[in-house]
């Protein structure tokens, strides 16, 4: 949408695709560059009464993707017939370009200020302009040396300090509020979104220049009053960011790495550099290496036509903004093309998503190495793997395996009566181990036990065992409960053990449990020679426990931090190793491309989302165009063939009219339905109660410019309000309150700070005030008409619309819209109205006037009647009087002319005029 403005910037109307009745724009691009190019296109139709809003030296507004407002002056409007269709192009150019260009800054110097400061001594030299955002600098000197505009100051200071401007405004409503001058340290982010050439990089092309390529620069500054040029002679020797270095006596700085690139034989390529701004050695050298960095390179460009995946699948990963630096694979050239580059420039169209281009400064080429970080993590491992080894072997070496439970039961018997659940938050690293048992009258136990552990002890070899438990409840675990136990067996298949080698059963009260809290256990054990350990997690009652980190590591009472077996750690190794040399081959460039475009899950949402291979399939503008013009010529050989070509147009008009209206019927019943009654007043009150005051419907040419014709009006020191009770629906259809929206028009003459308010309350069923729109009180007078919007939600299904004036103001109101939707639509009667100059329409019936003689024919529910001005005899005053009406089955008249005859059943009265005789008879009737 736009929105119009006059040439004192007040908005007056708006552009809008999204409403059959207003004003249709397309062909729409702005072009927006770093160097500060900022312009806006766009076509309207010239026969839609809005296009005269639109007005050289007038306004636009336009929103951008980012949710900014432009403010663009029109500066060109051409008009032009094409296939019978009168169109306007309109050319506009930035505000700010405009303003700041009329404005003087006057030669001074400022000595050590900061970018904000000297940026504030600029704007004192203008108005309505003002700084709403820059960045923190140091303090440097800034010259201007001689008369220039306040946008070229303010280009230059930006530029001294490295920082980029751009414009924006602020609105309220429809109305500027502030113009915003925005500087910032660079426009854009780094966000490396890559463009491939056939999905989202449509075509790409690249222009190099290499006439100004130097390898040094002779810096020359500021003459003296003895006409001397400040020179580098007198710097001491120097080398910057280790590439660009000046030498002692020398009047140029040079740079290694462009000497090494494109001297010849080994000898600089110079230039000269000539700064009249730099009055000092160390500003001529700053401003010398500055220059230099964007001299020792081909000047380099690359345009590409990118189709915005961002507007056409809702992608927000990849958006592209003007300054934004970002990624070009193009693996159609013979050599890869593969940069990165900053985008200075952006033409994009806000009618159309596919029409958006590119250009790319700044470039540099880029090396794919996605494999650097996995070579270094595999590196690490292989280097580090014995010392780790080493590490978990000592003391605290884990003699469980899969003592987390994270690979299932693997080494452990199973039982189904145990779950693996989600790891908790506070041990992200292991899974827990489940055991719930009920119902049970006798004892009775449930268990799984761990894979054989072979210690070799000699007998006097104690071990520790070590794990965490959990029950939500230990009132429910009844009696002594058994929570986990050690066994040692003479064999590893347990058949032949014995149970009174050693044995340990660990209850409830021997772990000391609290409800709902991990509870670390240590137990030490000295086995016997030659025995086998096995652990196991064991509940002997009803209830639920559960276990986490089981460990079993040599020493008595020496249980350290819980650590994996050394064969779960080497099984994670070798599956780390099996999974960087997967990640190696998958991640070659040509890899990373065939795994991204083959995968299922992208490829399946591509399906649902435009590509550039379905929008290669589809029709181009140009083809549109022709089968337009086809079209065109077809319809207008049937027209010319069935009766000539004006009876053609006819025709089509008619039909198109009934679509249009039952295109405004549905419109209506999605939401556009005005559910004010008499919205502008040209049924007079009718609908509207007077609370108070006097409130008066008027008609004027001001209204009709408006577009509305007539509207609500209140005279200075009288005041009044009118207002009407409306039903709404407040909840949609899932059951959410709804969204309505109001809007108005306000034109208000005369202010006052004590009643002086125009405008329009909105009241809930319970009286509570939800808004007051409009001009309040001391707010001043409007520059025209403003309009007001508003978008409210309440529980109610009433509210009620105030139409209000202050007793020392005067103004009107008009063009009350009130729909569904949090988007005031563009004001329309009420359901069932028609209003005009001729005729009112609504649900109190038929009203229609003739404007020349005051005479009204009115049919409603209450009366069929025709009223006339009328010669009050006593006053000689006209007033308008009912001289006729529709009593029952008897019509009454005040007055009848007839001219021959008139008839009553049984006789007629005749005039007569027989030359002697003249008047009427009284005639009996066959």
């Amino acid at each position: 949408m736009l929105f119009i403005l006059d040439y004192q910037q007040n908005t007056i109307g708006v552009a809008s695709n999204g409403s059959p009745l207003s004003l249709p724009y397309f062909d729409d691009v702005h072009e927006e560059t770093l160097e500060g190019v900022n312009t806006y296109t766009f076509t309207v139709p010239s026969d839609h009464t809005d296009s005269a809003l639109l007005q050289v030296e007038g306004h636009v507004i336009i929103t951008n993707l980012d949710g900014e407002q432009l403010l663009f002056t029109i500066k060109e409007i051409e008009d032009s017939v094409s296939d019978g269709k009168r169109t306007k192009q309109v050319y506009c150019e930035e505000t700010a370009v405009t303003e700041l260009l009329g404005s003087v800054q006057r030669p001074v110097k400022l000595s050590g200020v900061t970018l904000e400061s000297a940026v504030k001594t600029i704007l004192s030299n203008t108005y309505d302009w003002t700084l709403y955002q820059v960045p923190f600098t140091a303090s440097q000197d800034v010259e201007f040396s001689d008369y220039m505009t306040v946008l070229e100051a303010l280009r230059q200071v930006a530029s001294d300090y490295g920082k980029e401007i751009y414009f924006t405004v602020s609105l309220q409503g429809t109305r500027i509020v502030e113009k915003r001058i925005n500087i910032v340290d660079q426009r854009g982010s780094v966000t490396d979104v890559r463009f491939d050439y056939t999905y989202d990089l449509k075509g790409v092309s690249r222009t190099e220049n290499s006439e100004n390529v130097v390898t040094a620069l002779i810096g020359v500054g500021k003459g003296d009053s003895d006409s001397v040029r400040v020179t580098l002679l007198k710097e001491p020797a120097f080398v910057d960011e280790d590439d660009f270095y000046h030498d002692a006596g020398a009047d140029w700085i040079g740079s290694y790495s462009a000497l090494q690139q494109w001297g010849i034989n080994g000898r600089h390529r110079f230039g000269v550099y000539i700064d009249d701004e730099a009055d000092t050695p160390a500003e001529l050298r700053r401003r010398t290496v500055r220059e230099l960095k964007d001299r020792i390179q081909p000047s380099v460009t690359y345009s590409a036509s990118i189709t915005l995946l961002e507007r056409l699948t809702g992608y927000d990963a990849k958006k592209i903004r003007l300054g934004d630096t970002i990624s070009i694979n193009d693996y159609s050239f013979s050599s890869p093309l593969v940069i990165e580059g900053r985008v200075k420039g952006i033409k994009r169209s806000y009618t159309k998503n596919n029409a958006d281009e590119a250009d790319l400064g700044s470039y540099k080429p880029r090396t794919l190495s996605p494999n650097a970080a996995i070579k270094d993590l595999q590196n690490v491992i292989s280097r580090s793997q014995e010392k780790w080894e080493k590490a978990v072997a000592i003391g605290g070496r884990n003699l469980v395996l899969n003592s987390t439970f994270n690979y299932g039961f693997e080494h452990w018997s199973n039982s189904s009566d145990f779950l693996i659940l989600s790891p908790e938050n506070d041990r992200p690293t292991s899974s827990i181990l489940t055991l719930t048992m009920s119902g049970l009258t006798s004892d009775s136990w449930k268990q799984t036990w761990s894979d054989a552990i072979e210690i070799n002890a000699d007998g006097t070899q104690e071990f520790t065992v070590s794990f965490d438990v959990k029950t939500p409840s230990v009132a429910e675990i009844d009696g002594m409960g058994m929570v986990f136990c050690v066994r040692t067996f003479d064999d590893p298949t347990m058949l032949a053990q014995t149970d009174s080698a050693w044995y340990k059963n660990i209850t409830i009260q021997d772990v000391g449990l609290s409800d709902g809290v991990w509870k670390r256990y240590i137990l030490t054990i000295k086995p016997t020679a030659g025995k086998y350990i096995k652990v196991s997690p064991y509940l002997s009652r009803n209830g639920t426990v559960y276990w986490r980190e089981i460990k079993l590591e040599a020493g008595s009472n020496s249980a350290s931090d819980w650590t994996p077996a050394i064969e779960d750690t080497e099984t994670v190794i070798s599956n780390i190793g099996n999974q960087v040399s997967d990640i190696d081959s998958r991640t070659t460039p040509a890899a990373i491309i065939d795994t991204v475009v083959y995968d299922e899950g992208f490829t399946s949402i591509l399906n649902g989302k435009a590509n550039v291979e379905d929008i290669s399939d589809m029709a181009t503008g140009e083809q549109i165009e022709a089968k337009m013009n086809e079209t065109i010529q077809y319809v207008d050989g049937r027209l010319d063939g069935e009766g000539g070509i004006v009876d053609g147009i006819n025709e089509v008009r008619s039909s198109l009219e009934k679509t249009a209206n039952e295109i405004n019927a549905r419109f209506g019943t999605s939401g556009g339905v005005n559910l004010i009654k008499n919205s502008i007043g040209f049924a007079d009150l009718d609908f509207w109660e007077l609370k108070g005051g006097t409130v008066t419907s008027v008609q004027n040419p001001d209204l009709e410019q408006l577009g509305f014709g007539s509207g609500f009006h209140s005279e200075l020191g009288v005041g009044g309000y009118i207002e009407q009770k409306v039903n709404i629906s407040p909840t949609d259809a899932n059951g959410n309150l709804q969204k309505h929206s109001l809007s108005l028009w306000v034109k208000k003459n005369v202010d006052n700070l004590t009643a002086g308010w125009v405008g329009c309350d909105i009241w809930d069923a319970t009286g509570t005030k939800l808004a007051f729109i409009g001009k309040a009180a001391g707010a001043g007078t409007t520059n025209g008409w403003e309009l007001g919007l508003f978008t409210f939600e309440t529980p109610y299904n009433e509210v009620t619309i105030r139409v209000t004036f202050g007793k020392n103001a005067e103004g009107t109101v008009s063009g009350l819209m009130l729909n569904v939707g949090d988007v005031a639509y563009q004001w329309q009667h009420a359901d069932g109205e028609v209003y005009n100059t001729n005729i009112k329409f609504n649900l109190n019936g038929i009203k229609v006037i003739n404007q020349q003689t005051n005479q009204m024919t009115v049919i409603s529910p209450t009366e069929f009647s025709g009223y006339a001005d009328v010669i009050n005899e006593d006053t000689g005053e006209a007033e308008q009087q009912r001289v006729f009406t529709l009593n029952g089955d008897t019509t009454e008249v005040t007055k009848i002319d007839v001219d021959t005859e008139m008839k009553m059943k049984s006789i007629a009265m005749r005039q007569i005029d027989t030359g002697t005789n003249k008047g009427w008879g009284w005639i009996a009737q066959e």
